[in-house]
């Protein structure tokens, strides 16, 4: 049986990002002045056989 799994990695929101606020203010400079927050993590997509 083939089986797929999505994951997604990311700080707990208390902690702070200093990769999302970078890529937020990077955002807002390009003209995109109606973001407020930006996370970021990694995503890992597994393919798995059991």
């Amino acid at each position: 049986m083939r089986l797929q799994a999505s994951i997604f990695v990311s700080l707990k929101p208390t902690v702070s990002d200093p990769e999302g606020l970078t890529i937020a203010g990077a955002l807002n400079q390009l003209g995109f002045n109606n973001v407020r927050a930006v996370r970021s993590g990694k995503y890992f997509q597994l393919k798995l056989e059991a």
